[in-house]
């Protein structure tokens, strides 16, 4: 669930819970490198992001009787330039935290200049507790001079690079230290994208995000083999930062 909660804030994390968590465990991370401003051709974004402060997730996986239904709470920190998600069981017992990094309120404000949306986090962290085991990850992005993330890395050394982008500087294709190729279609009158991940010239499996009109995510329809998982966010409040 901690992957599925850094989703809400930052989409590109998506792209990698699709096309990484099945993938190797080879490559290295470079935390120094962060979103650089691609000077005059810095696109100009909104004044303010609205995100869920609160939210109902349910997940449902096919041809199993396994259901989960959460709760998460985020907030985000100006002064820190922190978004936090708690993720609770539907009991209200712990599940995880995530705590996503970014180097300006601006650059977490435009991620949402186009939906659906680019990521500009730096760092995400990631900490399980109670039901949901114990143990911690992060995941680590790394930018161009345009600011288009070029690499993405957890903690498990596993690797996504990103080879091309589009003309709003979302990745389209890449692949994983894993051996995988990822392939993402941008639909953006319907706020979606699709990530098809192949492997030895093989469909591995198709992940389909959806996203509301403020650019937060809706749902994940995550296809493999016989199996779909669906997950769906129904924010029920919601707060706004600015730049």
């Amino acid at each position: 669930m901690t992957r599925r909660g850094l989703v809400r804030l930052a989409a590109v994390v998506a792209v990698a819970a699709v096309g990484v968590t099945c993938g190797g465990s080879s490559g290295s991370s470079s935390s120094s490198t962060s979103p650089t401003a691609p000077g005059t051709t810095t696109p100009t974004g909104p004044a303010c992001r609205t995100y869920p402060t609160r939210a109902n997730v349910h997940t449902v996986t096919s041809g199993t009787s396994v259901t989960f239904d959460a709760l998460e709470v985020a907030s985000f920190d100006s002064a820190t330039k922190k978004a936090t998600v708690d993720t609770q069981f539907a009991n209200g017992a712990p599940c995880s935290t995530a705590v996503v990094s970014y180097n300006s309120v601006a650059d977490f404000v435009d991620e949402v200049r186009v939906i659906p949306p680019v990521t500009l986090a730096i760092r995400a962290d990631g900490t399980n507790s109670g039901q949901c085991g114990s143990g911690s990850g992060a995941t680590v992005y790394v930018y161009d001079s345009q600011r288009r993330v070029v690499q993405i890395t957890n903690s498990a050394s596993a690797v996504t690079t990103y080879t091309a982008w589009d003309s709003s500087g979302r990745p389209t294709a890449g692949t994983t230290s894993g051996g995988q190729n990822l392939s993402i279609v941008y639909n953006d009158p319907g706020r979606s994208y699709v990530v098809t991940t192949t492997q030895a010239n093989a469909l591995f499996s198709t992940g389909t995000l959806s996203f509301d009109a403020n650019g937060n995510q809706a749902s994940i329809v995550v296809v493999q083999g016989n199996v779909t998982t669906t997950t769906t966010w129904t924010t029920t409040a919601t707060a706004q930062a600015c730049k």
